[in-house]
């Protein structure tokens, strides 16, 4: 999701799992114990009520910490921009919506707006990936924050939530001649797997992984073991690989980037350096800066992942495949529509990779290689999300993949080459102009 809703896990970015919860939570999804609820391909937004009865929406920490945008200060961040409609007519449905319900109920939800309620905009005419059949508000939860925009456990969020999916769910709203429609979370019937090959060979993979630390290790733990085997094969000391370790893996007393890099050698070391010691000096605070900025982190500890990684998507694609979503009319249309824009975006990557673009290789070798064969774009769904112990995770077989190579094509094409028709406002300006003729 992004945004407010921060970023939701897939399994394996949660190091604290051990290889053994990890099975166990495949298991029940192979066997559909667990019930998911679909996760949809729409524009997030935060909205509450603040204690005046006033509709705010927050697209980001800084939204809340105001205590949300106004309606109008809502409407003029739109204004132009190619989401205007989606984001703006979403809003009106969920305004006109929360107005039929009594106001008591509204501030006991709202708790005067510092619970918001998370939930996503779908609109055909401006369409992500998934070419959904009408336009609708899903909600998905609800969250307290304090003053400073931070999240803060309420033991009331579920209940609220709960209330007011019950209230919403399934209202219908006429905007501009098109009707919106607002549901609470839908759940996905999962296809039992658990006895095919799929799921044998997941946690056969996982097993063989987990060697190096064992069954009743953590994700974590791997990934240290492999971090810290990289490192020694450098020519970093083994203080500053202990110092990196204690970074990337956020322990107590870690040192900032600055502390590691000076740990290297003492000022008078530095002031006495040949030009040759100086460059290597230079070379192991480049290493470093890759390893242990807060911005490069996240990726190695996914590279050090990353075969399990790989392993839960192929099983993911099998979990997912053929799932229809509750919000698509045509199942097989969508998912023809997918594959046809995912095969021209990857001839077009595939030509400026042939011109001697390099980033679009590395793109175009890195998803494939995930993706297998185009059939396996095969759900009408983003993916699934379920929790478990307390904690969310989400399941997105091929559209991960899809979404990354069909999003890129779209960011670097010339305009006009992807430029989409408006078909509301193609609608209003016909209407506009047959208003205006004459009839003798």
């Amino acid at each position: 999701m992004g945004g407010v809703a921060g970023h939701m896990a897939h399994l394996q970015e949660d190091l604290s799992l051990t290889f053994n919860e990890l099975i166990k939570i495949l298991s029940e999804v192979a066997t559909g114990e667990i019930k998911p609820v679909e996760k949809v391909d729409g524009q997030n937004l935060f909205l509450t009520v603040d204690s005046i009865g006033m509709l705010k929406a927050a697209r980001n920490k800084t939204d809340i910490k105001k205590g949300g945008m106004s309606p109008a200060e809502y409407a003029s961040k739109w204004k132009d921009h190619p989401a205007e409609n989606a984001f703006m007519q979403g809003f009106k449905a969920i305004q006109m919506s929360l107005d039929a319900l009594p106001a008591t109920t509204i501030e006991e939800i709202f708790e005067g707006g510092t619970r918001y309620i998370n939930l996503e905009i779908m609109y055909p005419s401006n369409p992500n990936i998934i070419l959904y059949g009408a336009a609708y508000v899903v909600l998905h939860n609800m969250k307290t924050y304090d003053t400073a925009g931070t999240a803060i456990d309420d033991p009331n969020d579920a209940d609220a939530f709960i209330e007011l999916s019950a209230a919403l769910d399934g209202a219908e709203q006429l905007i501009d001649e098109e009707l919106w429609t607002i549901y609470g979370p839908k759940v996905v019937q999962l296809t039992r797997i658990v006895d095919g090959t799929s799921y044998n060979d997941v946690v056969s993979t996982i097993k063989y992984i987990s060697k190096p630390v064992g069954m009743e290790a953590s994700l974590g733990e791997l990934s240290e073991f492999r971090l810290n085997k990289m490192l020694e094969a450098t020519d970093l000391p083994d203080n500053t690989i202990d110092d990196i370790i204690n970074r990337v893996y956020d322990k107590k007393d870690a040192k900032s980037i600055r502390e590691i890099k000076l740990g290297l050698s003492s000022k008078e070391e530095r002031k006495l350096m040949t030009n040759d010691q100086k460059e290597e000096l230079k070379k192991q605070e480049k290493l470093i800066s890759s390893l242990a900025t807060s911005v490069n982190i996240r990726k190695v500890i996914a590279s050090t992942v990353s075969d399990l990684e790989r392993a839960i998507s192929d099983f993911a694609i099998e979990v997912l495949r053929g799932l229809r979503s509750f919000f698509v009319n045509d199942h097989n249309k969508a998912v023809k529509a997918m594959r046809d824009e995912l095969e021209a975006s990857i001839d077009y990557l595939s030509n400026l990779a042939a011109s001697g673009d390099e980033h679009a290789t590395k793109l175009i070798d890195k998803q494939l290689s995930k993706l297998g064969d185009i059939e396996n774009v095969a759900s009408s769904l983003e993916g699934i999300v379920f929790q478990r112990n307390g904690q969310l995770y989400k399941m997105t077989g091929t559209f991960a993949m899809t979404n990354q190579i069909i999003g890129r094509v779209r960011r670097i094409k010339p305009r006009n080459e992807s430029y989409r028709v408006d078909e509301k406002k193609l609608r209003l300006d016909i209407r506009e102009c047959l208003s205006r003729i004459v009839i003798i």
